[in-house]
């Protein structure tokens, strides 16, 4: 991740701070996404991003399991993109507006696509979200219950200029771990997949099976979930000019 382009801007993991309208008062923004922009300022005023990338396990679990999600359960047409970042391609708005994305999809139509590897109840909840809105054809149903997930998405798919995106919810089950375990014991696999200290993983194979977030085989709820689709062209415009309108603010403060 570069820390240079994403401190300081609005990034795609936290967008949808700023897409959400407040549903009463003249307000342009919840709390959440003034709070938001005046972070971005005082980054801009330090130079530097406002907080430290610090461990936890929940971390430490996303960014290993999207990096075994790539190697062992995508296709070749998936290319991993996620170590770098990358601005709006417009002059003005790449001034302010960033983001990374998890894969880069080749073929017929290009695509980005947006992995998340929860913990069980979370994984829960949007993978259902994800069969919903996948057998029902409807990318508002996620918009709808899963904003930060989605705006994330429709922001990845302005700024890599593409019109679909993809929505990717995986959890390993059991009959993983034998593979995750020598992988996380592996530290040419560690630093191939540029994931850091050996040391965030020890828990991986050092917790009895119990204690880590595995999948029940016999789940009814699938390992990997996604969903594609076209994203709407009035969510692309209405995102950017939400952008633009924090742009505004922030510019104020500046």
């Amino acid at each position: 991740m570069n820390i240079e382009t994403r401190s300081g801007n609005f990034t795609n993991s936290q967008i949808y701070k700023i897409a959400a309208k407040p549903s009463r008062g003249n307000k342009d923004f919840l709390a959440s996404g003034e709070t938001y922009i005046k972070e971005r300022w005082l980054e801009r005023l330090l130079l530097d991003k406002l907080q430290e990338d610090g461990y936890s396990r929940a971390k430490a679990w996303g960014k290993f399991m999207e990096a075994y999600l790539f190697c062992n359960k995508l296709g070749t047409e998936y290319k991993i993109s996620s170590q770098s970042s990358i601005r709006h391609p417009d002059e003005f708005l790449g001034l302010y507006w960033a983001g990374t994305t998890d894969f880069e999809v080749g073929g017929k139509e290009p695509m980005i696509s947006e992995a998340k590897c929860y913990y069980k109840k979370n994984f829960a909840l949007y993978s259902m979200a994800i069969i919903h809105a996948r057998e029902t054809d409807n990318p508002s149903y996620l918009k709808e219950n899963h904003p930060e997930e989605y705006w994330q998405i429709v922001g990845n798919t302005i700024l890599n200029g593409v019109d679909y995106g993809e929505a990717i919810c995986f959890m390993p089950t059991y009959d993983d771990l034998e593979e995750i375990r020598e992988y996380a014991e592996d530290p040419m696999w560690i630093e191939a997949n540029k994931l850091g200290p050996m040391w965030h993983y020890r828990f991986l194979y050092e917790e009895p099976k119990e204690n880590l977030q595995l999948l029940n085989p016999k789940s009814k709820i699938p390992s990997i979930n996604k969903y594609r689709f076209l994203v709407p062209v009035e969510d692309k415009e209405y995102l950017t000019s939400r952008v633009e309108l924090s742009i505004d603010k922030l510019e104020e403060l500046l």
